[in-house]
């Protein structure tokens, strides 16, 4: 059984007297449920579970529970060949190599996968610095689409499948936001123009996020059905950029907000305008 520190137990008790499940308190906090419903029963003996009981502090669970037991240290099984590990680090030898070379020569039994968590603890990746994204006014805007759930159709009042479609400007952070019940390419488009009709007008480039809907993977792989949403693209005259595989750094992360007001302000010496005030007939080689 999991033992957790005093806050967590805690916060525990103070869910289940709130009435949340065992299943939601396990889910928000990251444990099983069996240790949820080990603290409940521990909390019900000592009547914690009731509401007119204050909610005991991190001094009386110590008191009651008893400090909590260190973790359990389990040795690996490359333990006994570290100093081969660390000289073939030093040389540049692959992991895949490592294990080949110490079953085959050292009769070690063990996994790769051991070996690849061995060296993960001999010498821990480094972090990458990552730089914020900026970019100036009308440059980019992300665009996302994906589901969220069942809401009621309006036309036909049953629940349906809705999909949102949001695009951000990633200079301001200004968003549009539409709800639609299909993800098909005409809807895809009909959302893009839209926002551009909304914000009054169009960013240089729009970087794509969410690859999971099929509209997303048709409008920027398949040879046919991306033809639409290119000819947009050139109609309004924007570049299209898709976000690499398993990439979030490439996003744009929330920020302070400037009020839209403040950017016609006196503070800037001109106005800033986040969109280019163009829509239909934006290049005049794709006239509206």
């Amino acid at each position: 059984m999991e033992r957790l520190c005093m806050q967590l137990i805690q916060d525990i008790i103070y869910r289940l007297c709130q009435g949340q499940s065992e299943r939601a308190v396990a889910r928000d906090l990251g444990h099983s449920r069996v240790t949820v419903r080990h603290y409940r029963e521990l909390a019900r003996e000592k009547g914690y579970l009731d509401r007119q009981t204050p909610l005991p502090d991190a001094a009386q669970l110590l008191a009651e529970f008893g400090p909590p037991l260190p973790p359990p240290v389990q040795i690996s099984t490359v333990e006994p060949y570290r100093t081969l590990v660390a000289e073939w680090l030093a040389q540049g030898v692959e992991m895949r190599a490592m294990h080949r070379h110490v079953v085959e020569r050292h009769g070690y039994t063990g996994s790769y996968g051991s070996v690849c968590r061995f060296v993960k603890h001999l010498r821990p990746p480094t972090k990458q610095a990552v730089v914020r994204i900026e970019t100036p006014p009308g440059q980019q805007a992300q665009v996302a689409f994906g589901a969220v759930g069942k809401l009621r159709d309006p036309q036909t009042g049953q629940e349906r499948q809705a999909y949102c479609f949001v695009l951000t400007l990633s200079y301001s952070r200004h968003q549009y936001l539409e709800l639609v019940f299909d993800q098909s390419i005409a809807t895809w488009i009909g959302c893009h123009r839209r926002a551009f009709e909304s914000l009054g007008g169009v960013p240089r480039e729009i970087v794509v996020d969410n690859l999971k809907a099929a509209v997303l993977k048709a409008a920027l792989e398949d040879a046919i059905l991306c033809a639409p949403y290119r000819q947009m693209a050139q109609h309004y005259g924007f570049l299209i950029h898709p976000c690499r595989v398993r990439t979030p750094q490439h996003m744009i992360y929330p920020r302070q907000f400037r009020p839209m007001d403040v950017l016609d302000s006196s503070e800037t010496e001109e106005p800033i305008h986040e969109t280019r005030p163009v829509l239909a007939g934006a290049d005049p080689r794709y006239p509206a």
